[in-house]
């Protein structure tokens, strides 16, 4: 067992040792970003419905002022 004595051998297993762990810290890790996500998700949707809204509100007043705008020039 050559390959693990010395310096590169006590590298090698440190970094197997930092491998494993990260390797079984991974699940929890993705299932508690997703929650995160949903909730983001869900927070682009209603401002996605909320810059609708508005941009149809600014719409139908350019509309109304438009017309406004003709009535008084004649």
């Amino acid at each position: 067992m050559q390959i693990f004595s010395g310096v590169i051998g006590l590298i090698v297993i440190l970094f197997l040792v930092v491998l494993a762990v990260l390797w079984c810290v991974l699940p929890f890790a993705v299932f508690g970003i997703k929650d995160r996500l949903d909730k983001l998700i869900k927070e682009m949707q209603a401002i996605k419905e909320a810059t609708a809204l508005t941009q149809y509100e600014i719409r139908k007043t350019n509309k109304i002022l438009s017309v406004v705008h003709n009535v008084e020039e004649q």
